[in-house]
């Protein structure tokens, strides 16, 4: 519950008070909105924030994606070039058979 003050005689009065219970004077539908708008833009602020949040979190999601292929890449790779390093010579040398 927020309290403001009423435009009449200053009085705090609760969000939820039709009228000032000093006065009498109507609460203004400004100062609700006022209210309001500081509730939305807290949502707005805390929803921007989850959407940036899913964005890292995707971004770290490809980057781990693309480590992994990088890392059996070249695991792949090495063993292909070490089984040929030991296979090249000796079919270069005559054909002997391997070791």
């Amino acid at each position: 519950m927020a309290l403001f003050k009423c435009y009449e005689c200053g009085t705090q009065i609760s969000d939820k008070a039709a009228s000032c219970p000093a006065c009498g004077a109507p609460v203004v539908a400004q100062n609700r909105s006022q209210e309001t708008a500081g509730q939305n833009a807290q949502t707005d602020y805390n929803q921007v924030a989850a959407q940036q949040q899913q964005a890292v979190s995707q971004q770290i999601k490809e980057a781990q994606k693309a480590a992994r292929r990088t890392t059996v890449f070249s695991m792949i790779s090495g063993f292909v070039l070490s089984t040929l390093s030991h296979i090249l010579p000796s079919l270069i040398r005559g054909g002997r058979r391997f070791r």
